[in-house]
């Protein structure tokens, strides 16, 4: 198989859907016809270039959209197994402060509220803490 850009983007792509008849399928072509511009064996047209790409960036969107940091400054809630500060939510679930939320790095599953509580105590303690500092030093 010659990799190239166009090769390497459908390969993309085809993870992305999770089959190649689904690509086929948003590509308006046969699945074997997608199998030879994979395979490097038949040129991709332009107008199926375009659109693959297309379809590629609106996953690569939509994959940073669902992930959710909880922010104040500097400050960022983490995972407290791992550390991690990037969460995704169920599928379609509104985010209350019920919803459980799961670690994008480990998978483990952290209450919204309790991020955003965790968030908030350290802010709330922030300016205590450069308080301190500065007595101690005076």
């Amino acid at each position: 198989m010659a990799q190239n850009v166009y090769t390497r983007l459908l390969t993309q792509l085809v993870a992305m859907e999770g089959s190649s008849q689904a690509v086929a399928s948003l590509l308006r072509v046969p699945e074997g016809t997608l199998i030879w511009w994979m395979n490097g064996r038949a040129q991709m047209p332009l107008r199926a270039l375009l659109k693959a790409m297309d379809l590629v960036a609106k996953h690569e969107l939509k994959d940073a959209q669902d992930k959710l940091t909880f922010e104040v400054g500097p400050l960022r809630a983490r995972c407290p197994k791992c550390g991690g500060g990037e969460f995704r939510r169920p599928a379609d679930a509104p985010l209350t402060y019920l919803t459980l939320l799961a670690c994008c790095a480990c998978g483990q599953q952290v209450v919204h509220g309790d991020l955003v509580v965790q968030v908030a105590k350290e802010a709330t303690a922030q300016p205590t803490r450069n308080a301190r500092k500065v007595r101690q030093h005076s």
